[in-house]
C-alpha cells in the first residue's frame, strides 16, 4: 500500500561539522583503514539524519549547528524544477539547490550568529516560487564552506522528492 509521507520538518547536522566524531586521516596507517572508517562514518551520518538522532555521530560534550527544513513539495516543487528566471535564463543545478535550501529552511540551533536574518519574502528574480528565505541566508552559508549550502541543498532536494518511509 503506497502511504503519504507525514514528514513536516527534517533536521540536517553539515558533514564537516566540528561537533561531529568523524575519522581524522592522522589517526590511521593506510588509506584502506581511513577509507572503511568514512564509509562507516557516512552510514552513521544516513541514519542519523533519517532518525533525527546525532547523539551516535558526536563528540563527547559537543553541539552541532542543526539546520532545520521544511520539505518542498506539491506544486512548488514541480514550480521549482521547472523554474526560470524572470528573465527567462535558465536556472543552474547550483543556483537550484540554493532555491531548495531558501524555500525549505526553517530554523537554525546554535549557529553561533551564522544566519542574522530570518525574513522571508518573495523573490521577484523567481516568479511563482512563493516567499522564501533571504539570498543573504546563501551568502551567509558560503561564507562557511560552500559544500555546506551544496550539501544542504542536496539534502532537502532528496528529501523533497523521496521522502522517508514512516
Amino acid at each position: 500500500m503506497i502511504v503519504r509521507s507525514t514528514v513536516t520538518e527534517f533536521n540536517l547536522v553539515w558533514s564537516d561539522d566540528p561537533a561531529l566524531d568523524k575519522p581524522s586521516r592522522d589517526r590511521f596507517e593506510d588509506d584502506g583503514a581511513y577509507a572503511a572508517a568514512m564509509a562507516a562514518f557516512a552510514d552513521k551520518l544516513r541514519v542519523a539524519r533519517d532518525t533525527g538522532n546525532y547523539a551516535p555521530v558526536l563528540r563527547p560534550g559537543s553541539v552541532p549547528t542543526v539546520f532545520t527544513f521544511r520539505p518542498v513539495r506539491g506544486k512548488l516543487l514541480t514550480r521549482l524544477l521547472d523554474a526560470r528566471r524572470a528573465d527567462g535564463q535558465a536556472i543552474g543545478a547550483i543556483e537550484r539547490l540554493g532555491l531548495m535550501v531558501r524555500i525549505g529552511f526553517a530554523r537554525v540551533e546554535n549557529d553561533g550568529g551564522l544566519v542574522t536574518s530570518l525574513r522571508r519574502d518573495r523573490d521577484p528574480d523567481y516568479p511563482g516560487l512563493g516567499e522564501m528565505a533571504g539570498d543573504d541566508l546563501l551568502t551567509q552559508l558560503n561564507d562557511v564552506h560552500a559544500d555546506l549550502l551544496i550539501e544542504l541543498g542536496s539534502e532537502v532536494a532528496t528529501r523533497s522528492t523521496h521522502p522517508p518511509k514512516p
